[in-house]
């Protein structure tokens, strides 16, 4: 009720800030956390128009929040938004370039923005997959799940094997998790390192992300054989 009141298209609701234009201002620019920064930036922008001064406060968060993942969401709301609400958005590729290097200089790297600018290399993702922080491994692990934000297409043969096989003895189940999807997604070579975890992973979810895994490779395989000619 609330954002229909505010005038938004309610076809997909629940996920905008219920407040004024000028109080989600104020959350984009000082809220302290960067998840509510960056809702309130949509929320704004799923206006059905907005004040100048409301795309000013964007542009300023897409290029000066201390989080690079919220200048990168900004980055990407505006430039998806602009003719809607009628703006200009010069320098989109040398302000993607300033966010990009941001996000690099960050400790650690913020592997969020740079997968949101498709700037994400596999390079990237490995050196913090081999970090012993294990919170930034499982950023990292998060981040192997969402493969279609990397810049390359496939990885350089034989970069991911090592790394693969390190992320599947690793004591994290999450981890662990992320190595069966990069086998899904990246590494079809590597499925036999999958049959032989298979037979003593005790953690559900893993089990199930490798049956998932191992069933769809042999589904795909059984359709190759169907349409093999006689």
């Amino acid at each position: 009720m609330d954002e229909a009141v505010a005038g938004y298209d309610v076809s997909w609701f629940g996920e905008r800030l219920p407040l004024p234009e000028s109080e989600l201002v104020t959350v984009l620019l000082s809220d302290a956390s960067p998840d509510r920064r960056s809702r309130a930036g949509v929320s704004l922008l799923d206006l059905p128009a907005i004040r100048d001064s409301s795309w000013t406060a964007l542009v300023g968060a897409m290029t000066a929040d201390a989080d690079a993942d919220v200048r990168a969401s900004m980055w990407l709301l505006l430039d998806g938004a602009r003719n809607k609400h009628g703006r200009r958005f010069d320098d989109a590729g040398e302000i993607a370039d300033d966010i990009e290097r941001y996000a690099r200089s960050c400790t650690p790297p913020d592997l969020r923005a740079l997968g949101a600018l498709k700037r994400l290399t596999f390079a990237d993702m490995l050196a913090e997959l081999a970090s012993p922080d294990l919170e930034r491994r499982r950023r990292a692990a998060t981040a192997a799940h969402e493969f279609w934000r990397f810049a390359e297409v496939s990885a350089p043969r034989g970069l991911l094997g090592d790394a693969i096989a390190g992320l599947l003895r690793d004591p994290d189940p999450l981890v662990r998790s992320c190595g069966v999807a990069m086998v899904r997604w990246f590494d079809p070579a590597s499925v036999p390192l999958l049959r032989q975890l298979q037979t003593t992973e005790i953690d559900p979810w893993v089990r199930f992300r490798i049956w998932e895994c191992l069933d769809e490779r042999s589904t795909a395989a059984a359709w190759d054989d169907a349409a093999e000619p006689a």
